[in-house]
């Protein structure tokens, strides 16, 4: 009998909605994703694209755009036309991190629209099996016994692993060398050849090489990781600092109001299929299926920015557009 109500409940939702955005869509929907192929961003957008896809009736195309830690692709969004068949998975860094660090042609509160909030997720700290360190406390110790030595890998000055390495340096004042990658992907590759010890990776791109040993994961940057169980925390490890990487999807300002309510009902019975939910539980994310209708994106990037302003404004922390 729930079920039966709770089907019934969708159908009707659907039917508003449909009614109030006649013909939408009529088209294939452009989906930004500005990652590279291959790490969690990318999988996120692809689960989107054909669950959603299939409520909509038509498809969602997958456009990666990476460069300049996912500005371009942001910026590209920005300045779609608002009528609903441009949208963009964006995350932490786009909407919070890059207008901290970097000069970025977008306003994340005014240049966009939420459809709504897709997941949260933590970053690791990763390193090659000969890397002299089993957790972040080794890594602080080896690090203070050789400042400005050790080189470590992110995916982009101003990416999530960029300020987990920031909240590292902030509590404990250690000196390393950043070496930025333009995605998770390339970045874990190296490091399994031994290009580059250690660094920080997202659970999509990490997870096959620390389950087959080429990888040894040393900490989680927020919190545990539900991928990978077993990884001690930051705060675990004595840095008093955590950060929840969200990942939103948007639509550019201005777009119609029946259209993003449209998007959001298809957005939310996406989230509520079990096989969609456990393809984001794989990309290491928690997605976020019980959520408002629609999010009020504004007072999430304001209390993140107030965070992130507080680390990096101690570590005096900048990036440049790569």
């Amino acid at each position: 009998m729930v079920r039966a109500a709770a089907v019934a409940m969708a159908c009707m939702l659907s039917s508003a909605v449909q009614a109030q955005s006649p013909g939408y869509p009529i088209k294939p929907i452009r989906l930004i994703v500005p990652q590279p192929p291959g790490g969690t961003a990318d999988t996120v957008g692809r689960v989107l694209a054909e669950f959603m896809g299939q409520d909509l009736g038509e498809q969602m195309i997958v456009d990666n755009r990476p460069g300049a830690s996912s500005s371009i692709g942001m910026e590209a969004a920005a300045r779609s036309a608002p009528d609903g068949y441009t949208l963009i998975v964006a995350s932490s860094t786009g909407l919070v991190v890059n207008p901290l660090m970097m000069q970025v042609r977008f306003d994340p509160l005014k240049d966009f629209e939420p459809v709504g909030l897709v997941s949260e997720g933590t970053v690791l700290m990763v390193a090659n099996p000969e890397f002299p360190a089993k957790d972040l406390r080794d890594v602080v110790a080896l690090a203070r016994k050789r400042p400005d030595e050790i080189a470590y890998a992110t995916w982009g000055l101003a990416s999530p692993a960029a300020v987990c390495m920031q909240m590292i340096v902030a509590a404990t004042g250690i000196r390393m060398n950043q070496v930025p990658y333009k995605g998770g992907s390339p970045l874990v590759a190296d490091m399994v050849a031994g290009h580059i010890k250690v660094g920080f990776a997202d659970s999509t791109s990490a997870f096959g090489p620390i389950q087959s040993g080429k990888l040894k994961a040393l900490a989680s940057c927020a919190g545990p990781s539900e991928v990978i169980p077993g990884v001690p925390s930051f705060k675990d490890q004595g840095i008093d600092y955590d950060f929840l990487w969200r990942t939103f999807l948007l639509a550019p300002a201005g777009t119609p109001q029946p259209v993003l309510e449209r998007l959001n009902q298809a957005f939310r019975q996406a989230l509520a299929r079990p096989e969609a939910a456990a393809r984001l539980k794989d990309a290491g994310t928690n997605p976020m299926p019980t959520q408002p209708p629609m999010v009020d994106l504004k007072p999430i990037i304001e209390r993140d920015t107030i965070l992130l302003k507080k680390i990096l404004g101690e570590t005096n922390a900048k990036a440049t557009s790569q």
